[in-house]
């Protein structure tokens, strides 16, 4: 039988070839990766007209995976900041800010983001990706992801509008 042979052959001829590629570069591990849910409650409801809003944003993020600080299992961030004519319409703006993640082990990372928001196939997406400034994690990028259901535009028509949202949080910090 001369196929097995040959078939030999060719696996001690390329495999040396192969071999010589090197290994294959991976990623950077991340130094964080957590999972959670965010609620987003707006007071007075969200109208298609612009109005002072004071919008309480509640994030608990559990597990959370630390590939340099085992100590951490769970974070959260809570504000509540009053913005100017908001709106339903205002869901889909981008923005800068800054918030403040508190960790379980008593330590807090200061994220400053660029945000973006998108409506696709029924599910609204929030994107911000920016930097960790101070505190645990410093220097390091960060990413975090809110999706959740698109909200009913019928409801910013008439009163109470928009009161809340709620959706899936994904946040991962890289090494820079």
């Amino acid at each position: 039988m001369k196929f097995p042979r040959v078939l030999l052959a060719l696996v001690l001829a390329f495999g040396g070839a192969f071999a010589a590629v090197g290994p294959v570069a991976h990623a950077a591990a991340a130094d964080l990766v957590c999972s959670g849910t965010e609620t987003d409650t707006y007071n007075p409801g969200l109208r298609l007209t612009p109005q002072t809003e004071t919008i309480t944003v509640d994030a608990i993020y559990t597990p959370c995976t630390s590939t340099s600080d085992h100590t951490i299992a769970s974070g959260q961030n809570h504000r509540s900041p009053t913005i100017p004519a908001y709106s339903c319409l205002s869901l889909l703006q981008s923005a800068s800010g800054t918030l403040t993640f508190q960790w379980n082990n008593g330590h807090t990372s200061t994220f400053s983001y660029n945000r973006t928001a998108t409506n696709s196939a029924g599910v609204y997406i929030v994107t911000q990706t920016g930097t960790i400034t101070e505190g645990e994690f410093a220097g390091d990028t960060a990413v975090q992801t809110i999706t959740g259901p698109v909200v009913n535009p019928l409801q910013c028509l008439a009163p109470p509008g928009i009161t809340s949202q709620t959706g899936v949080d994904v946040l991962t910090i890289t090494p820079a």
